[in-house]
């Protein structure tokens, strides 16, 4: 994926951010999907100084903090540029019968596997009934 924001759509500016805050962000797999888009629009005004979460939420706190981090070095802002992106990315289907990037993600080992392909069945049968659903 490139450093840019998904073509069409223009690109935050996280260069003239003067204010600081802090951010907490809970868990949940709806929190975490609303995050990245969350974190940066409140990137374009603040700088994060402390930051912080749990479950879903500590991952989007290291994704933010890492963007931060990397504002720092950069006043531009690659990793919240690249932050933006996340979902899509996560979301890409690898191709047929392969899933999601995110899916791709989560591999059962020999012991779990009997339990894993069942629950990923029934996951993409939901899926079939609400599209989009597990993007």
């Amino acid at each position: 994926m490139s450093d840019t924001a998904v073509a069409g759509t223009p690109q935050r500016d996280y260069s003239r951010a003067r204010l600081n805050c802090d951010v907490v962000m809970k868990g949940g797999i709806a929190s975490g999907i609303v995050y990245p888009g969350a974190v940066c629009e409140l990137a374009t005004v603040y700088r994060f100084k402390n930051i912080g979460g749990t479950s879903a939420g500590a991952i989007a706190a290291a994704a933010a903090a890492a963007a931060e981090y990397g504002r720092r070095q950069d006043a531009q802002g690659a990793g919240f540029h690249r932050l933006e992106g996340l979902p899509s990315e996560l979301g890409e289907e690898l191709g047929p019968g392969q899933g999601s990037r995110l899916l791709s993600l989560f591999q059962a080992d020999a012991g779990t596997r009997r339990v894993f392909a069942p629950i990923l069945e029934a996951l993409g049968s939901v899926n079939d009934q609400v599209p989009g659903l597990m993007r």
